[in-house]
């Protein structure tokens, strides 16, 4: 692994990054990974291919759903339940319980990811309503601090969501409670109340992605393993085959060498593990790589 480290870094070394490839006098870009939204792709390929690959051995004609078709199941079903259980606890506010229940499955594909996100979002929920009810004491009366609080807490909330969406939950709950400070409806027990429909929506949400039609894990991981360990078989052939490094066209190994990351970083964002470091990438250049396999900037 070392070995193949060094004669990565030495072609990078010999490859000039800031070179702008062309072709009749235009910029040539060939994207090695298909982005979501600026994004490297995340579990729902994964997922799919998963699934594509486990119908023919299913007999359960509902096992043979594509992902879309189960997770479309799946929100309508926890969506129901939860409007029926909010609406038990509360006739007005069940909307919060549906709303945890429909987010928890929105940008996730397996249990895992449905539960993590349903449980973080209960977490920055229950964290916030404390910190909430002690900033509207402290900005009762006064409307300017409490509309810079929740300029602040709308900035930190969408700042942070890629870092930890409970993060972004805990500043929108603590937004929440200054609107409805404003609007002289603040109390802590309207608080509390959405915090239990978010429980409910999230408990919903989770039992409903462990029951029906449930997109495994483990299985997925597999999947993502399996795809990174066949692309880095093909990258060790490829660099196998010459004698020299330099005799390599550049744009190939390049365009490998990113598609390579980006199946890296899907298996271990799919298993939850820390990447290991077989792609010799500097962190400060990934983005550029990605978005450019040619390395212009």
């Amino acid at each position: 692994m070392s070995d193949l480290r060094a004669v990565v870094d030495h072609w990078h070394a010999a490859t000039d990054p800031e070179a702008d490839a062309t072709v009749d006098g235009q910029a040539l870009f060939e994207p090695a990974v298909t982005l979501a939204m600026g994004n490297l792709p995340g579990s729902a390929a994964l997922g799919a291919s998963m699934l594509e690959q486990q119908t023919h051995h299913r007999f359960n004609p509902l096992a043979r759903l594509d992902l879309i078709t189960r997770q479309a199941l799946q929100v309508g079903l926890a969506a129901a339940l939860a409007i029926v259980a909010g609406s038990a606890l509360d006739s007005q506010r069940y909307y919060w319980a549906v709303i945890a229940a429909f987010v928890a499955f929105t940008g996730t594909t397996t249990v895992a990811e449905t539960t993590r996100k349903a449980t973080s979002r209960l977490a920055g929920t229950l964290i916030g309503l404390g910190f909430s009810i002690v900033l509207a004491e402290a900005t009762a009366g006064h409307t300017t601090l409490a509309l810079v609080v929740i300029l602040v807490s709308l900035f930190l909330g969408f700042y942070l969501q890629r870092l930890s969406y409970g993060a972004m939950i805990f500043f929108i709950t603590i937004m929440i409670g200054q609107l409805y400070s404003l609007l002289n409806e603040f109390s802590s027990g309207l608080l509390v109340l959405r915090l239990q429909e978010t429980a409910i929506g999230a408990a919903i949400g989770i039992a409903v992605s462990l029951l029906l039609l449930p997109t495994g894990t483990r299985a997925t991981a597999r999947t993502a393993r399996a795809a990174l360990l066949q692309d880095l078989g093909e990258l060790l052939g490829n660099i196998a085959t010459h004698d020299q490094l330099d005799t390599l066209a550049p744009s190939p190994l390049r365009h490998r060498l990113i598609h390579l990351h980006a199946l890296l970083t899907r298996f271990a964002d799919t298993a939850d593990n820390p990447a290991p470091a077989i792609v010799a990438m500097p962190a400060a250049d990934r983005s550029a790589h990605v978005t450019d396999p040619l390395g212009g900037r």
